[in-house]
């Protein structure tokens, strides 16, 4: 027996690998949305998706993390152009009486030796536009954003179904430890802490990822059930 790969297997099963992950990411409802409003985007987020994917099955293929990364940048710019989160360091008149309600509650709990000039600035300046930063920075780790069944708040992307999978996926892409992944992810986060979520496209940079983690975990099914290396 050849002990050598046949690099025709080798080319075959990748290109199922590849295929899988497409299907994946135009198999949910997420993507129509997008394309509903714009073709061209939707196209973009499904090759980042696939240059993900390589990345993860390449390894340190310096061409791929230029292209990801390239692309990432280009989209950061251009939902920060048009979907800005305006409110973030903005307070209304309804936010500030809160605030002020609060404060002075806190304030006579405390005592008089809580209203110095480090208290007023904390909690007129740093705790409502802290907390406004904090929820947009965890609003797109929502278990229900992503995966829901139908009459669950009307939100999901994917099927609950689903849920499992991306997890099984996820868990093998940090034991793979793939850096590029990791990076992709924590920028396209924090990016998103910015951007202005309500709307039904939701947090639209981590598509990729998402879709990324369903694929991985649906192949990592299929080796099990086939009891193959792909």
């Amino acid at each position: 027996m050849s002990l050598l790969k046949n690099p025709t297997k080798e080319l075959r099963n990748n290109i199922l690998l590849i295929l899988i992950i497409f299907l994946v990411s135009i198999g949910n409802s997420w993507i129509y949305h997008i394309f509903e409003t714009s073709f061209f985007l939707g196209g973009i987020l499904i090759i980042e998706t696939t240059l993900l994917y390589l990345s993860f099955l390449l390894g340190k293929n310096k061409s791929i993390k230029i292209l990801i990364f390239t692309i990432l940048t280009m989209l950061c710019i251009y939902f920060l152009l048009n979907n800005y989160d305006k409110r973030l360091f903005a307070i209304s008149k309804d936010e500030f009486l809160n605030m002020k309600h609060r404060r002075d509650y806190i304030f006579s709990e405390l005592g008089g030796k809580y209203y110095n000039t480090a208290g007023k600035f904390y909690f007129n300046e740093y705790n409502l536009i802290s907390n406004k930063i904090q929820g947009n920075l965890f609003s797109p780790l929502d278990w229900n954003l992503y995966f829901s069944t139908p009459d669950l708040r009307g939100e999901g992307k994917y099927n609950l179904l689903w849920g499992p999978i991306f997890i099984i996926g996820l868990v093998s892409l940090i034991v793979s430890n793939r850096k590029t992944i990791a990076l992709y992810f924590f920028i396209a986060l924090i990016v998103t802490t910015f951007i202005n979520l309500n709307n039904k496209l939701g947090p639209l940079l981590l598509f990729p990822f998402i879709n990324l983690c369903i694929g991985l975990g649906i192949i990592n099914i299929v080796k099990r059930i086939k009891n193959i290396h792909l």
